[in-house]
C-alpha cells in the first residue's frame, strides 16, 4: 500500500469501511435491521477501493516479504467477509445466529487478524533489535530474529481456521469446527512461542558498549 501514488483511496475506503460499519452497528440497536443493505453495501464497497491499491504491489513486481503476504491473506479473508455480509443483507444466506457467527469469524480471522500479524512481525523484530543488538558486535540483522517457522505456522492455520469455521458453522458441521478450532489455536500457539523467543533476546541482552570504544572513567578513578 505504501507504493500507492495516493493517498486518497485508502482515506476513501476508511471512510467507507467506517460508515458501513457504524451504521450497521446503528441500525442494529435502533432501527430494527431496516438499512442492513445499504449498509452492507457500503462496506463492500470500501473493501473494493483498499483492495484496488494491490496493483501498484503487482506492477512493482516486489518480492513478497512476510508482512506482504499475510496481506494478502487478509485480503482474502476480507473478500470472503464481505461476500458473506451481502449474501445475508440480501438474503441469499438464511439469517441465522450460525450465519452471523460465520460473518463474524470472517471478519475477525479471515480480514483482520492476519494484517495485525502481518505488522507485528515487521514492526516487533526492529524494536527488539534496537533495544537489544543495536551498537554490539556480532550481533544479527533485525530479519533474522524471527524463526520462519514460527512466523509462516500461523499463516497456514489461520487461513485454515477461518475457511473451516465459517464452512462449519453455515454447514453446522461440528467436526469442521473442531477442526477450524484447532488450527486457530495452532496459530496462537505458534505466535506465543515465537513472541517468547523475542522476549528472551531483550532479557539475555548484554549492556552495549559506550560510543568510542573507551569505558567512561568512575568517579574514583578520576580522583
Amino acid at each position: 500500500m505504501s507504493r500507492a501514488q495516493s493517498r486518497r483511496p485508502s482515506q476513501a475506503a476508511a471512510l467507507l469501511l467506517a460508515a458501513g460499519t457504524l451504521g450497521l452497528a446503528a441500525d442494529a440497536l435502533w432501527f430494527g435491521r431496516s438499512r442492513v443493505r445499504l449498509w452492507a453495501s457500503l462496506m463492500t464497497v470500501g473493501f473494493v477501493v483498499f483492495a484496488s491499491q494491490l496493483r501498484y504491489l503487482f506492477k512493482a513486481q516486489a518480492r513478497l516479504d512476510l508482512p506482504s503476504t499475510y496481506a494478502l491473506l487478509g485480503m482474502a479473508g476480507g473478500a470472503l467477509w464481505c461476500a458473506l455480509g451481502l449474501g445475508l443483507a440480501f438474503g441469499l444466506i438464511e439469517d441465522r445466529w450460525e450465519s452471523r457467527a460465520a460473518y463474524a469469524l470472517a471478519a475477525l480471522l479471515g480480514w483482520a487478524l492476519p494484517w495485525i500479524l502481518g505488522q507485528t512481525y515487521k514492526i516487533m523484530p526492529f524494536l527488539v533489535w534496537r533495544a537489544a543488538c543495536e551498537g554490539r558486535d556480532g550481533a544479527p540483522a533485525y530479519e533474522e530474529l524471527l524463526s520462519k517457522p514460527l512466523a509462516c505456522t500461523p499463516f497456514f492455520a489461520l487461513a485454515g481456521a477461518a475457511s473451516a469455521l465459517v464452512f462449519g458453522f453455515l454447514a453446522e458441521n461440528q467436526a469442521v469446527l473442531s477442526a477450524g478450532a484447532g488450527l486457530a489455536l495452532v496459530a496462537g500457539v505458534a505466535h506465543a512461542v515465537q513472541a517468547a523467543r523475542l522476549a528472551r533476546v531483550v532479557l539475555r541482552a548484554k549492556p552495549a558498549p559506550p560510543r568510542g570504544g573507551r569505558p567512561s572513567p568512575s568517579p574514583t578513578s578520576r580522583a
